[in-house]
């Protein structure tokens, strides 16, 4: 019996060394042999990954809006410089001249809104001229289409503008409401870019008139700029 012991026990312990390579002991966690190189040595580590992953940069964390708002003066004075420059050489019709200077006061409220870092006061002109654009541009319109019926007035054009106007300063002035004043504007400049949306809607032309359809694409994408914010 001693001679047949020996390779049994041997037999037993291959098999218990076996289990301990694929299986777990008390003693830890055990690997596999394919875990181990091919010279023996200790098991293989997973590869580590870093503890802080890279932040991913966005294309809207990249953009600088101070030089964004430079660019957009920069291409308003140039198209109300172009058109101040045609009106002198050429004959323009009914509403150009309301249309130019609504460029200019819209250059003039981007400009101040540079100025703003040392002059906060700027602001507050910024803003009104701002929100004058689309008014002026409602009534360059009812200059060009004055032969026809038309929705409101020039009054009720300068009505709107004033209380929305006074709205937005409501939260300007108000120490308790300054927290939402750029709500406040966002939902200004929505209301009027509406009211001029509408006007534009309403006219008789708006069908056979690419010019006026292309209007209400912009004024409609103006509107939904402050929503987008």
């Amino acid at each position: 019996m001693g001679e047949c012991s020996g390779p049994t026990m041997n037999s037993a312990r291959n098999q218990r060394k076996d289990l301990q390579t694929h299986y777990p002991t008390e003693g830890g966690t055990a690997h596999s042999s394919e875990q181990r190189d091919n010279a023996g040595g200790p098991p293989r580590r997973p590869p580590l990954t870093p503890a802080h992953p890279m932040p991913t940069v966005l294309l809207v964390d990249a953009l600088h809006l101070p030089t964004l708002l430079w660019l957009s003066v920069v291409v308003m004075a140039s198209g109300a410089a172009i058109m101040s420059l045609f009106s002198v050489t050429h004959r323009t019709y009914r509403g150009y001249h309301w249309w130019t200077l609504a460029m200019w006061l819209a250059a003039l409220g981007g400009l101040l809104q540079l100025l703003r870092a040392t002059w906060p006061m700027a602001l507050v002109p910024a803003n009104l001229l701002l929100l004058l654009w689309p008014v002026l541009i409602v009534t360059g319109l009812r200059r060009f289409f004055s032969r026809g019926p038309l929705p409101g007035s020039s009054i009720s054009d300068a009505l709107v503008y004033t209380l929305v106007a006074l709205g937005w300063l409501v939260f300007w002035w108000q120490p308790e409401l300054r927290q939402f004043r750029s709500h406040a504007f966002g939902s200004s400049m929505l209301l009027l870019y509406v009211y001029a949306g509408g006007f534009v809607m309403l006219l008789p032309e708006l069908r056979r008139s690419a010019a006026l359809r292309t209007l209400l694409a912009v004024l409609a994408v103006q509107a939904l700029l402050p929503l987008a914010g």
